[in-house]
């Protein structure tokens, strides 16, 4: 019994969502100052720059020719540019408008929203199963509650 499975929830706790509300309200006090495109530049810049020694010791090894094929570079470009680049320069501005607790809610919703994308553009290769509509049903049961919960509060 050498590992303990609440050591390791507390520090997915700690690291995971502590991480993300750290994020969150530097990214709201940024958006005071800043445009959500010029924070997501500089998060990226920083980024790219941070992880670039580790893939060039540890990367490098498994790169393979295939990797600079059109089919792949296509779909690592509508990754960068989709999931990354628009994705968290909107999330920047809703964070800036909105404000966190209300956009992390509604970032609950994700998941959802891949899955019915999926579902619609690649056909045959995403299903719904009846636990998938469970876990869809209670996510946006969810969402709504805390919604309705904090609007009557500030009644």
């Amino acid at each position: 019994m050498g590992t303990s499975p609440l050591k390791g929830i507390l520090l997915l706790f700690l690291f995971a969502v502590g991480g993300a509300l750290i994020y969150g309200y530097t990214t709201k006090k940024m958006c005071q100052k800043y445009s959500p495109f010029t924070i997501v530049t500089y998060q990226f810049t920083f980024g790219a720059l941070l992880f670039l020694p580790l893939f060039l010791i540890f990367g490098l090894k498994g790169l393979t020719p295939e990797y600079f094929t059109m089919g792949v570079q296509s779909k690592i470009f509508a990754l960068a540019l989709l999931c990354s680049c628009i994705c968290f320069g909107l999330w920047a501005y809703c964070t800036g408008k909105l404000g966190v607790t209300r956009v992390n809610i509604f970032s609950a919703l994700i998941p959802l929203v891949s899955a019915a994308v999926a579902y619609f553009l690649f056909p045959g290769q995403e299903s719904f199963t009846t636990l998938k509509f469970i876990g869809i049903a209670l996510t946006v049961t969810g969402v709504v509650v805390v919604q309705l919960v904090k609007d009557v509060k500030t009644k």
